[in-house]
């Protein structure tokens, strides 16, 4: 009998590895007439790994990062804009 158990196991895992092919979440989660903004979104979570939080902690989590990418490229107009007219002063006393 034990012998069966080890031959029985590898074809059983077969049959359920082929049926978890058909489970494919692109497919299922990103069908063909989404939009672009849409698989976009999808696929930032998965990259990010953001989908494993839940939508409170997701929204937590884009409100922290969007105040510091707001504040920082404010910051960095302002440095470019102040650095272009210390340089056209600069210019224009020459």
């Amino acid at each position: 009998t034990t012998v069966d158990v080890a031959i029985s196991l590898p074809e059983a895992m077969t049959a359920s590895s082929s049926h978890l092919c058909k489970t494919n979440t692109d497919s299922l989660c990103c069908d063909p007439t989404s939009g672009p903004i849409r698989k976009f979104i999808y696929r930032f979570n998965h990259w990010t790994g953001l989908y494993m939080l839940e939508p409170s902690e997701r929204l937590a989590f884009h409100a922290v990062v969007g105040i510091f990418v707001t504040s920082s490229c404010l910051y960095t107009l302002c440095f470019v804009s102040g650095f272009a007219d210390g340089w056209e002063s600069t210019n224009l006393k020459a």
